[in-house]
């Protein structure tokens, strides 16, 4: 017998007044620990520290797992296996948008980004949203030194429903957490600005960064350094022929935001580029594809 159990809100103190008693009441002989879904919790070190009284597993959505899976922690993504199923169908749409940017939670990150390029005469060329009906709840967690201007004046200035320059779905279109690829920001247009939820400490990608890729898109990386060197390092086409991804090595936040703006700009500047590029390079484009849902990469 197995059983699935999410861990997004179990702390250690559980295990003997939740966990044990579930386990010992049910005969259960493995249980399976999800954590993949929220990557931040990292219960991965406390869970092993547990003494279980039945077979364990941990599913979790470090990326870095991947490569170092151990008898009980286990790489899973639940979004690559969601893909899985697309394999085979055929996102055709004629691309009509050259660079897209949505964001639900507007974390500093995206503010500043946002900022940077809104007031660009080539700014409505992206698709570009930030905001969603939770936003306000987001003001509780932030850094009351660095990060209080910047919230205060984005909240005074969109509130809750934030800033979209598009209604693709009409006015009631919530910009929340969507994890298929069905949006015309993936299914219509050539280049996706990734903004991954940690610009800074983190090491995860989220479905934030495979989203592209299923789409057949070219990608930047708004993620911690050295994002796009480990991208690389498994396979992932970047195209750096195409896109300068120099920002990735800069360790410095404002510089890399500067640096990753300058290039959204440059690209900006001559699109007619991009969706020829788009059309030149479908088959690298695929073979990107291709890897995320090979069984090897899957497995």
């Amino acid at each position: 017998m197995s059983d699935y159990t999410d861990l997004f809100h179990v702390k250690n103190k559980l295990i003997d007044t939740v966990v044990k008693p579930f386990l010992n009441n049910n005969d259960i002989q493995t249980i399976i620990l999800d954590c993949s879904y929220d990557p931040f919790d990292e219960f991965e070190s406390t869970i092993e520290t547990w003494d279980w009284p039945c077979e364990y597993n941990v599913l979790v959505n470090d990326f870095s797992y991947i490569f170092k899976e151990s008898k009980n922690i286990i790489y899973h993504n639940p979004f690559i296996w969601q893909y899985k199923e697309l394999r085979y169908k055929k996102y055709d749409n004629e691309r009509i948008y050259p660079i897209s940017c949505l964001n639900g939670v507007p974390r500093k990150h995206r503010i500043d980004l946002f900022n940077l390029l809104r007031n660009n005469k080539n700014f409505n060329k992206i698709l570009f949203s930030i905001g969603n009906s939770e936003s306000s709840k987001y003001i509780n967690d932030i850094n009351p030194d660095t990060d209080r201007n910047t919230y205060k004046r984005y909240f005074e200035e969109f509130g809750d429903k934030g800033f979209s320059n598009f209604t693709p779905f009409g006015d009631n279109y919530d910009r929340g957490s969507d994890h298929s690829i069905k949006h015309i920001a993936f299914r219509e247009t050539v280049l996706n600005v990734i903004t991954e939820t940690a610009p800074e400490g983190a090491r995860i990608f989220t479905e934030k960064t495979w989203k592209p890729i299923y789409a057949r898109q070219f990608f930047f990386q708004f993620n911690r350094p050295f994002a796009i060197e480990y991208l690389r390092k498994i396979g992932i086409d970047v195209f750096d022929d195409i896109i300068d991804h120099s920002y990735d090595q800069i360790i410095d936040y404002q510089t890399r935001l500067s640096m990753i703006s300058l290039e959204i700009l440059r690209l900006l500047d001559d699109t007619g580029n991009l969706f020829d590029y788009h059309i030149k390079y479908k088959d690298r484009l695929e073979n990107n594809f291709n890897l995320l849902t090979s069984e090897d990469f899957l497995q």
